[in-house]
């Protein structure tokens, strides 16, 4: 991101900076002005760059949380989803249940590709969109394999995480809802 924006650092009024956490970014724009007006007039064509270069990889400003907009994209769709957690990630349900409003939460004792089959053989009971989150952990990386079952199709898709191990837990955290963010219409 920081690459997409560089230019945009350099300017002087408004500023602009980045904040990195586990699976997020957040940018930071000050602006100095007399009064609000000016203020709003400064930051509005910025803001319009930034929309611009980063588009859908924008989910809010100011004070919106990624839960909060997978919170209301989940309630606007009112189609059930359910969430079935690999092997291996059950620490993760509780925060979950807390961030986001599934109406189903399972733990799986599979992984792999008896994960995708448990997927497939639930989506025979119920007419719901179905998430599916497998941990990968290999000698050189961890990673989430995602897997996405919605009428009659499954899709996949692996985030790889290169940080720290102490941050998987929060990056896992922020990279099922930036998923569950973009899947959801």
């Amino acid at each position: 991101m920081d690459e997409v924006i560089a230019d945009l650092e350099k300017i002087n009024n408004p500023t602009v900076g980045l904040t990195a956490k586990a699976g997020l970014v957040d940018i930071r724009i000050t602006v100095k002005a007399k009064d609000e007006k000016e203020a709003n007039c400064i930051l509005q064509p910025l803001l319009e760059i930034l929309q611009q270069k980063l588009g859908k990889h924008i989910f809010g400003y100011d004070q919106d949380t990624l839960e909060d907009k997978v919170r209301e994209k989940i309630e606007k769709r009112g189609k059930q989803i359910t969430l079935l957690l690999g092997a291996g990630l059950s620490l993760l349900q509780k925060t979950l249940i807390k961030l986001v409003a599934f109406d189903h939460i399972c733990i799986s004792a599979y992984s792999g590709e008896a994960l995708k089959k448990e997927i497939l053989r639930m989506s025979f009971e119920n007419n719901t969109l179905i998430m599916g989150i497998d941990r990968i952990f290999e000698k050189d990386f961890m990673a989430l394999q995602i897997y996405w079952f919605e009428d009659n199709n499954l899709t996949e898709e692996k985030r790889v995480f290169s940080g720290s191990p102490s941050l998987f837990g929060q990056w896992s955290i922020n990279s099922i809802l930036d998923s569950l963010y973009r899947k959801i219409n």
